[in-house]
């Protein structure tokens, strides 16, 4: 492959994993909302005390995504949302395709 091609097909998947990205961008408080439909209140299954809440983006208002990469496949990993114990840290991951698809079915 030339070093053009190799180029193009990086920049190609640059902008499929900024589409992926900005799709999968929610709220804090949408995804909140989520998790308090799932589990009113929010509760911590682990510490019982503390409350879930959404872990934020490195750039704020939106929810944090975390990716995973699958094994023996270059570029390809799955998107989770986390929620983290207010108390005790305890942390929850949430498919995020999953998520944002329920999301979008309840509006």
């Amino acid at each position: 492959m030339s070093e053009k091609q190799q180029t193009e097909n990086e920049a190609t998947e640059e902008e499929l994993l900024s589409a992926r990205v900005k799709r999968l961008q929610v709220p804090r408080e949408a995804l909140r909302d989520y998790l308090d439909r799932m589990r009113p209140g929010r509760r911590c299954t682990f510490c019982e005390t503390g409350l879930y809440e959404a872990a934020p983006a490195p750039n704020g208002g939106t929810a944090g995504l975390v990716s995973t990469p699958v094994p023996h496949i270059s570029g390809l990993g799955v998107w989770f949302y986390s929620a983290t114990c207010t108390i005790c840290g305890d942390t929850r991951l949430f498919h995020a395709n999953m998520v944002r698809n329920a999301m979008s079915e309840e509006h």
